[in-house]
């Protein structure tokens, strides 16, 4: 039965699967919502297990489950790595859901601090400074990540975040404050690095 099939599924995750091992579709990401809900009342002090909830609720694209679960969440704790995520996410959802801009920058400001060797979350606060034209602020943003290697050790690093978005966004919130040196060289670079996408190379200054 369903009911059954759940409580199969919950036994798995308090067992240690994990609902962010791998890209899935809305559907799987349902499934394995419910099992999750299943888990928690097996297990409900589980942290893990609540952030995994959240996570699921976002990749079947219930977004406002999804932000009251990772609040629950990061209300009940858990590792360095799990929270930063979380943080981050948040953030992205309160940014989707239109925000205060104070509130948006405020959150992916947290979500740095939280694990501050990670620049996803910065280069989230540029995009969206950039959007806001707060072109200084995203500036600073950008140019804080540049200074950050990409993780070798965790599981959830966004690549792109560290070969050319982050100079990117440098780019052009140095154009846009003026800083048109520091903007061209940041514009060569990413023109001579294959790794940027075609598409996105006509969009380079």
């Amino acid at each position: 039965s369903q009911l059954e099939g759940a409580e199969a599924a919950a036994r798995q995750f308090v067992a240690g699967v994990s609902v962010l091992a791998a890209p899935q579709d809305a559907d799987a990401a349902r499934q394995d919502a419910t099992a999750l809900e299943a888990a928690l009342q097996v297990d409900p002090e589980n942290a893990r297990l609540a952030h995994e909830l959240a996570a699921a609720y976002r990749l079947a694209e219930q977004y406002e489950s999804a932000s009251v679960a990772y609040r629950r969440a990061l209300a009940m704790g858990g590792g360095e790595e799990l929270i930063a995520e979380s943080m981050l996410w948040s953030a992205r959802l309160l940014e989707r859901a239109g925000g205060r801009p104070d509130d948006v920058v405020a959150a992916y400001l947290k979500a740095f601090q939280a694990h501050p060797a990670r620049a996803e979350a910065l280069v989230d606060l540029a995009r969206f400074c950039r959007d806001h034209k707060l072109f200084d602020l995203a500036r600073m943003a950008a140019g804080h990540a540049l200074g950050i290697p990409m993780p070798r050790e965790e599981s959830w690093a966004d690549e792109d975040v560290y070969t050319w978005r982050c100079l990117d966004e440098y780019a052009v919130a140095s154009y846009w404050t003026g800083h048109e040196a520091e903007c061209v060289a940041a514009c060569r670079h990413l023109l001579d690095d294959p790794v940027l996408p075609e598409v996105d190379r006509k969009s380079v200054v």
